[in-house]
């Protein structure tokens, strides 16, 4: 029970980091979720989603990105805050009152321990259902009806520019609109139809999605020319777009941790082993902050952030690279993403040692004064 009593050192640098990551990590989410948005939002501009469907999935997003972006958070928490204890000499206070570069790991390691213990519940038991709710969601709102989506008095185009339409009023009861009126272009020929209501409706077999007129009359002809035909109808229907038929899409991703231990299936072992790296890695980031955040005085401050965030792409795209090796069968599936994370492992020792080395020549180097004089 020793090593969790926290000096007052330790409770000092774990209140900074930890001030420092929630900043960070807020500002993260904060330019991710904003992207995402922008896409939602356009999916429900254009009548590809409801716009009751934007914040659900928006929140979704949000738990799905906390675990990417958290060890690139804590890495640049630590090295933002060593760095300022190493401009402000801090740190050189520190070590003059016999604090050790290895002690100041001990607050780093509960904090990792921590992470770690929270990414890897994210990873193992809540994501698998978030992105499952997500999934279902987007799947729903792709077979949702295009006509809910609409602006009643508005005119909406398609995505190719080949279809508009007009609807007068929606009743969202019955899932029936009003006084509709569509222009879509085919085979060189325009159509305008018009018809007192109208619903969208989805072929079991083929999930194609229709659009069913009742009442109405139609009108086509070629641009320029004065001959047109008119057509009155009780029903007509216009093809949408291509459903997707079946159950909501499932993945690798999505399931549950249990079924994906001692599968063979090489999909279900890459994802496992993409799970396992979510949890490790911001304990390995956490540790490797230190000897980043080791700045001199003249050294910018902001410099060992860009190499913090070099390490972190680099490291995060390895790994999907080798989750590709994992499923094409390149690498075997015991190996896994061990080697990336044994590339980092090396890289934190190789930092360690060296500043190990300096700290060994800079003594020496004062043993020898004291001798020559």
């Amino acid at each position: 029970m020793g090593f969790l009593r926290l000096s007052i050192i330790d409770r000092y640098l774990l209140r900074e980091i930890s001030q420092v990551l929630l900043s960070v990590l807020f500002v993260l989410l904060l330019i991710t979720l904003s992207s995402q948005l922008v896409r939602f939002l356009t999916h429900a501009a254009v009548g590809d989603w409801p716009a009751d469907v934007v914040m659900p999935m928006l929140g979704l997003t949000a738990i799905n990105s906390v675990a990417l972006i958290m060890p690139m958070a804590v890495l640049l928490a630590v090295i933002m805050t060593v760095g300022r204890m190493y401009r402000d000499s801090e740190i050189v206070v520190m070590k003059g009152c016999g604090v050790s570069t290895w002690q100041l790991y001990k607050p780093l390691g509960l904090l990792a321990f921590f992470l770690a213990l929270t990414l890897g519940w994210l990873s193992f038991f809540v994501l698998p259902d978030t992105k499952l709710a997500a999934a279902f969601i987007e799947d729903e709102a792709e077979k949702s009806s295009e006509l809910m989506g609409i602006s009643p008095g508005r005119f909406q185009e398609s995505h190719d520019g080949k279809r508009a339409i007009y609807v007068e009023s929606i009743d969202k009861e019955e899932e029936e609109v009003g006084n509709i009126f569509v222009h879509y272009k085919s085979d060189g020929e325009v159509s305008l139809l018009t018809a007192a209501t109208a619903y969208q409706y989805q072929e079991e077999e083929t999930g194609d999605q229709l659009i069913v007129l009742k009442d109405g009359f139609r009108y086509t002809g070629i641009p320029g020319e004065t001959s047109y035909r008119e057509i009155e109808f009780k029903i007509h229907w216009i093809r949408l777009k291509e459903g997707k038929k079946g159950k909501p899409r499932t993945s690798y991703e999505t399931k549950p941790t249990r079924e994906l231990i001692g599968s063979e299936n090489l999909f279900d072992q890459s994802e496992l082993h993409w799970r396992i790296s979510m949890m490790m890695s911001p304990v390995l980031f956490t540790l490797l902050g230190l000897p980043l955040g080791r700045i001199g005085q003249r050294e910018g401050r902001y410099g060992r952030v860009m190499v913090g965030v070099l390490i972190y792409l680099i490291y995060f795209k390895l790994l999907r690279v080798g989750q590709v090796l994992i499923e094409n069968e390149t690498t075997p599936a015991w190996l896994g993403l061990w080697w990336v994370h044994a590339g980092l492992i090396c890289y934190l020792a190789w930092t360690l040692f060296k500043e190990r080395k300096v700290k060994s020549g800079g003594m020496l180097a004062r043993w020898r004064f004291s001798k020559a004089k």
